[in-house]
């Protein structure tokens, strides 16, 4: 028996605000934690540029781009490619054992048989029906066996004259190295990314300045600390 279109089109619109709510809290809920990775000025490593298949080298776009942001900031993932369980397979490559993958969404339209049926003879366009559908896929971190090499990136030259004076007269210890930036309150050191991991001169020095914002409070200078935790 064919089903009416208004309760296969009420079926789908059903689908899509779950998935809705679902995206919007899987959202939510790594920016509780402190996951917010379109603040992050700098690359981390192997993790140049969008999101993008491993496969099919095609970037992911729109959602997507935030969810596999948001999974990949908060699992510490060095890499910006992923994949399908499937075509890990299909590469030779497996997924390691006890890994969860990361939902992603694609969004099309489909034509209902009854719709088709409604149509024939007639003149008029045939009513699509919108819809989201879920997708799970594995960071390279996440994959074992597959030789996909690295994209070529180029490594912009990150130098601004006036900024690097100001913050060499600071005097501030500043070591490069890793992908976090943050003081250290007890060594009295501040660690940020290499300057190659910035788009341009200013990100570089906008960390460098909120990490001296956070040098100056120590108990030596400014000893501004509020509560139980500095800064």
């Amino acid at each position: 028996m064919a089903r009416n279109s208004t309760s296969t089109g009420n079926d789908a619109l059903s689908d899509r605000l779950d998935l809705y709510a679902e995206v919007t809290q899987t959202i939510l809920s790594q920016m509780e934690g402190g996951t917010l990775p379109w603040t992050r000025p700098w690359k981390t490593t192997g993790a140049a540029g969008l999101p993008t298949n491993a496969l099919t080298t095609n970037r992911y776009s729109g959602i997507n781009v935030v969810l596999l942001w948001l999974s990949g900031a908060m699992k510490g993932y060095s890499s910006s490619r992923w994949m399908t369980y499937l075509q890990a397979m299909q590469v030779g490559g497996h997924v390691r054992r006890g890994e969860r993958g990361t939902m992603i969404v694609k969004a099309s339209t489909y034509v209902p048989q009854s719709e088709r049926e409604r149509s024939e003879g007639s003149e008029e366009d045939l009513r699509a029906v919108p819809f989201l559908k879920r997708y799970t896929v594995f960071n390279l971190d996440q994959i074992e066996g597959v030789d996909v090499p690295e994209p070529v990136v180029s490594t912009p030259i990150v130098a601004d004259a006036a900024l690097d004076a100001f913050v060499a007269a600071t005097g501030a210890d500043i070591r490069f190295g890793g992908d976090e930036a943050y003081y250290v309150p007890s060594r009295d050191y501040i660690q940020c990314p290499q300057p190659e991991a910035f788009e341009n001169a200013f990100d570089l020095f906008r960390v460098q300045s909120h990490e001296l914002a956070h040098w100056t409070g120590a108990v030596h200078r400014l000893d501004r600390t509020f509560g139980q935790r500095f800064g």
